[in-house]
């Protein structure tokens, strides 16, 4: 299986894990922080995400899944 989490974004995206914070030992916790330089007071910010889970069938295929879904809109 792959859990891979897709992004747009004209900010920047930094993935975090903490080997602890998910309960204890043996729960890591896997996070992302959505980081604006500079922020404008009244300016909207915001990201688009997705996740997907399925069964693993390689790297060319979530790269398909990625290009697939920054096609639609």
């Amino acid at each position: 299986m792959v859990l891979a989490y897709l992004f747009k974004s004209s900010e920047i995206i930094r993935l975090a894990q903490s080997p602890t914070g998910g309960g204890g030992a043996g729960y890591p916790a896997w996070d992302f922080q959505y980081i604006v330089p500079n922020p404008k007071i009244g300016k909207v910010y915001s990201f688009e995400a997705r996740m997907i889970y399925k069964p693993f069938a390689g790297n060319k295929d979530i790269t398909e899944e990625y290009e697939k879904w920054k096609k639609i809109k």
